[in-house]
C-alpha cells in the first residue's frame, strides 16, 4: 500500500484563523519579491476619496437640479450634450456615447425629457432607419435655468474647497485616467475651441464662451445670433438641422 497523503496543514490556508474576505486573509508576497496591487497598498487612498468624492458630489448636485428644476443630473447632462450640438440634435447612439449610458439606458431617459417636452425624437432626414433627439425650446429655457445651479454647486463643492494651484493638476491627471480607459475618446471641446473651430457662418449660430457664474448663465449675447446657454461647458448650436455624423462621438468604452 502507498503511504496515505499526509491531512493538508490548515493554517497555511490564507483564511485559516482569520474572518473571511478580512485582509489579513490575503496572502502576502516574500519580502523583496515583485509583486502587483494589494488592498493594503497606501496608493488606493487616493483611489477611495476619489470614488467616494464624485458618488457624493454627483448625489448632491443631481438632489439640487431634482429639487430646483425638476431634472436630474444625467437629464441635464443630455440636454448640455444636446445644446452644444450641431443643430441642437444627436443621433440617439451618438448621445448615449456623449452622457455614457447604454442604449437602452438612453433610450428611457429620452422617453421622461420627451414627456416633459424638452426634448423631442425625429427621424434622420438622411437615415430612415435612425431617429435623432433634438432639444427644444422649453429644454433649452430649463436647461439655462438649471445651469444656475448646477455652476453654483461646483463651485460651492469643489472650486470653493480645492486650491486654484491643485486644478491643473487635477485635470491632468484625471484626463490621463480617462484616456488610459477609453483610448479613443475623444475629449468634449472647451468653449474656446468651440469658438475657434471655424463652424459657424454668417446667420448661423456661433459658440458662446460663458463666465461659471450664475449672472453669467443670463449673459448677453457673445456675437450676433449668438443664444448662451449658461454654463462655461456649453456652447449654442452652431448650424441648421442636419442629420449629425460620427466624427465628434466617442467610441462606446
Amino acid at each position: 500500500m502507498s503511504p496515505s497523503k499526509a491531512a493538508p496543514d490548515d493554517r497555511s490556508h490564507p483564511s485559516a484563523g482569520t474572518p473571511a474576505g478580512s485582509l489579513a486573509s490575503w496572502p502576502r508576497p516574500a519580502a523583496g519579491a515583485r509583486h502587483g496591487l494589494t488592498p493594503e497598498d497606501p496608493r488606493l487612498g487616493a483611489w477611495r476619496s476619489f470614488l467616494e468624492a464624485h458618488a457624493r458630489l454627483a448625489r448632491r448636485l443631481d438632489e439640487e437640479l431634482r429639487a430646483g428644476h425638476g431634472i436630474s443630473l444625467a437629464e441635464y447632462d443630455a440636454l448640455l450634450q444636446l445644446a452644444r450640438s450641431p443643430g441642437r440634435r444627436l443621433r440617439m447612439h451618438e448621445l448615449a456615447d456623449r452622457v455614457i449610458l447604454s442604449r437602452s439606458g438612453i433610450t428611457r431617459l429620452v422617453d421622461r425629457l420627451e414627456a416633459d417636452g424638452l426634448v423631442a425624437r425625429t427621424a434622420c432626414s438622411t437615415d430612415a432607419r435612425g431617429a435623432e433627439a433634438v432639444l427644444t425650446e422649453a429644454g433649452l429655457a430649463r436647461l439655462r435655468e438649471a445651469a444656475k445651479t448646477h455652476l453654483a454647486g461646483i463651485e460651492r463643492y469643489f472650486l470653493e474647497i480645492v486650491p486654484p494651484d491643485d486644478l491643473a493638476v487635477i485635470e491632468r491627471a484625471l484626463g490621463a485616467v480617462a484616456r488610459r480607459a477609453c483610448p479613443g475618446a475623444l475629449a468634449p471641446l472647451a468653449p474656446s475651441e468651440l469658438a475657434t473651430t471655424g463652424e459657424a457662418t454668417s446667420g448661423t449660430e456661433t459658440a458662446s464662451e460663458l463666465n461659471a457664474t450664475a449672472e453669467a448663465a443670463e449673459g448677453a449675447e457673445a456675437a450676433e445670433g449668438a443664444e448662451p446657454v449658461g454654463t462655461a461647458e456649453t456652447a449654442a448650436a452652431l448650424r441648421g438641422p442636419t442629420c449629425t455624423t460620427a466624427r465628434r462621438s466617442a467610441p462606446r468604452c
